[in-house]
């Protein structure tokens, strides 16, 4: 039975990023690869690493335009749009979640309502 230690070990040497050769003296005669010793400080600093996210989050104001439609707040009053799924199908392509900035606390931007009024599309 493998530890979490042997896995990464194991995943390492088998992406090929772990290699014996990493080990040997270098031309200052330090070894390219060096152990830490494990310490509360260390503990730590790791926890904090596997904290941060692992993938970058972007935002993309999507929005549907029906045939017809030349008018922003037109456009803005259309609702339930993922109800269509070809347009479903292609905000799923960008991206794992879909949000209501509208309902989403953590939304920090403007709002694209409040900025474009009543604008005619050209």
């Amino acid at each position: 039975v493998l530890g979490e230690i042997d896995s990464a070990r194991l995943f390492l040497a088998h992406s090929g990023i772990l290699t014996p050769k990493m080990f040997d003296d270098s031309q200052d005669g330090q070894p390219p690869v060096i152990l830490l010793k494990d310490s509360p400080g260390l503990q730590k600093r790791l926890r904090e690493l596997d904290s941060i996210p692992t993938r970058d989050c972007h935002t993309v104001v999507v929005l549907y335009m029906r045939r017809g439609q030349n008018r922003i707040n037109e456009i803005f009053r259309n609702t339930n749009v993922l109800k269509s799924p070809a347009f479903k199908t292609f905000v799923l392509a960008l991206g794992n979640d879909i949000v209501d900035i509208s309902k989403f606390k953590g939304w920090t931007g403007l709002q694209p309502f409040e900025q474009w009024n009543n604008k005619r599309l050209e």
